[in-house]
């Protein structure tokens, strides 16, 4: 294991890293990232030793991948990371994974489509949505899909947040890389279900404390505008579902420094030629002053 870990050390070194991607390293790594049944290479390993390599393996996928992309999708990197996701590793392993994935969707643009159409999308809401736990195994994140679907945003679980706080926040970066100026992406993320969960998580931020900034309630604010406000069907329901009345209740009652983000929204809003009755006489009480929203 040791020697493993020097290797992995070694190959922020750019020599190192030719001979060492040519001779396969990138696959090994994904061996210690793959669910399922493990490899005979991967067996050797008690759970603690495991544990600290597949974090190492993560961590130096988080390096590599960008700087070889075609060698990590040859390897099947994409599909691997994207099974992994959805496998419920435990928090700490997840939040690698999602920064991982977070930063190859910003340096390598094209592997949003790939694992767009690969399913990352339903696997990303359900983080955010809390539908499954951390650790418990099983995979069970693909049914979000289908019970949103039939309730529109729905009511999300009750029984106290499941993934902790930066897991869902780099799962909402990560929606929005996915999302940003790709269409077919914000039309994935619309029939998964994502408006609802989205309005979900907008809802839940008026438990912050508004006396305190808090990046979590940007990052949803920036995934609604990424992934919503530009498709129209989305945005329509966003609006029938509530959201200018819920965006409007956070702005309003959040900390002041989030107020920014709102004037973001009304332009292409408006495009959609929707009224949500009492929102405008909302603003008009108070919230227009503060967030460069007007009603006309």
């Amino acid at each position: 294991m040791h020697a493993l870990m020097l290797l992995l050390q070694g190959c922020l070194r750019p020599e190192v890293l030719e001979q060492a991607v040519a001779s396969g390293l990138v696959r090994v790594l994904l061996l210690y990232v793959s669910p399922g049944e493990p490899h005979p290479a991967v067996r050797r390993w008690n759970s603690d030793q495991l544990a600290t390599l597949r974090s190492g393996a993560l961590s130096r996928l988080h390096t590599l991948s960008p700087l070889c992309p075609e060698e990590y999708e040859r390897a099947g990197g994409p599909g691997t990371l994207l099974a992994f996701a959805g496998s419920s590793p435990g928090a700490t392993h997840l939040e690698a994974a999602l920064r991982h994935l977070h930063r190859l969707f910003s340096m390598v643009p094209e592997t949003r489509d790939a694992l767009g159409s690969a399913g990352i999308i339903p696997v990303l809401l359900a983080v955010v949505a809390d539908t499954v736990g951390s650790g418990g195994g099983g995979g069970t994140m693909g049914h979000l899909a289908g019970e949103r679907a039939g309730n529109g945003h729905g009511a999300l679980t009750g029984v106290g947040s499941l993934q902790p706080e930066p897991v869902r926040h780099f799962a909402l970066l990560c929606l929005t890389a996915l999302c940003s100026v790709h269409a077919e992406n914000q039309r994935r993320l619309r029939k998964a279900g994502g408006v609802g969960v989205l309005l979900g998580a907008l809802e839940k931020l008026r438990g912050l404390d508004p006396l305190l900034p808090a990046p979590y309630a940007v990052a949803v604010l920036d995934c609604i505008w990424a992934a919503v406000v530009p498709d129209r069907k989305s945005a329509a329901k966003l609006l029938v579902d509530g959201g200018m009345e819920a965006l409007l209740g956070h702005l309003e009652q959040g900390n002041k420094s989030h107020r920014w983000e709102g004037c973001k929204y009304q332009p292409k809003l408006k495009q959609t030629k929707l009224r949500v009755e009492g929102w405008g006489e909302k603003v008009r009480e108070g919230v227009e002053g503060h967030t460069c929203i007007n009603t006309e």
